[in-house]
C-alpha cells in the first residue's frame, strides 16, 4: 500500500510543479509590463517636468523683463525731472500752514475773532453790522 501513497504524492508534487511555474510564468510576464509601465511613466514624467521648467523660466523671464522696463521709466523720469526733484528737496524745509488752519477775522476796533468752522464765520458775517469809518 505504500507504493499508491507514493503516486499520489508525486502526482501532487507535480500538480503543484506545474502551478508553481504557470504563476512563475504568469508574474514574470506581469513584472516584465509592470517594468516597462514604469520607466515609460519615468519618461514621460521626466519630459513634463522639462516642459514644465521651460514653460516656468519663460514666464520668468517675461515678468523680469517688464519689471526691467519698468525701471528703466522710472529711471527715466527721475532724470528728466532731476532738477524739480532737487528743487522740492532743497525747499522741502520753508515754513508752511499749520494744520488744522484757523479762519481769524480782525474787526474794526483791533479785536480778533477766531472760528473753528467756516459755517460759524458765515452765521457771524451774516448778522455783523460794519462800523461807520471815522
Amino acid at each position: 500500500m505504500p507504493k499508491p501513497a507514493l503516486k499520489t504524492e508525486t502526482k501532487q508534487a507535480k500538480k503543484t510543479e506545474t502551478a508553481v511555474s504557470i504563476a512563475n510564468e504568469a508574474a514574470g510576464a506581469d513584472m516584465v509590463s509592470i517594468i516597462s509601465l514604469l520607466e515609460e511613466h519615468r519618461a514621460s514624467s521626466e519630459l513634463a517636468q522639462r516642459e514644465h521648467r521651460a514653460s516656468i523660466s519663460a514666464d520668468f523671464k517675461a515678468a523680469f523683463a517688464v519689471l526691467e522696463a519698468k525701471l528703466n521709466q522710472t529711471q527715466t523720469t527721475v532724470a528728466e525731472y532731476g532738477e524739480q526733484i532737487d528743487s522740492l528737496e532743497t525747499n522741502a524745509n520753508l515754513p508752511a500752514p499749520l494744520f488744522p488752519a484757523r479762519l481769524q477775522i480782525t474787526l474794526g476796533s483791533g479785536a480778533k475773532k477766531r472760528f473753528p468752522s467756516p459755517l460759524e464765520a458765515v452765521a457771524f458775517a451774516a448778522g455783523y453790522e460794519r462800523e461807520p469809518a471815522n
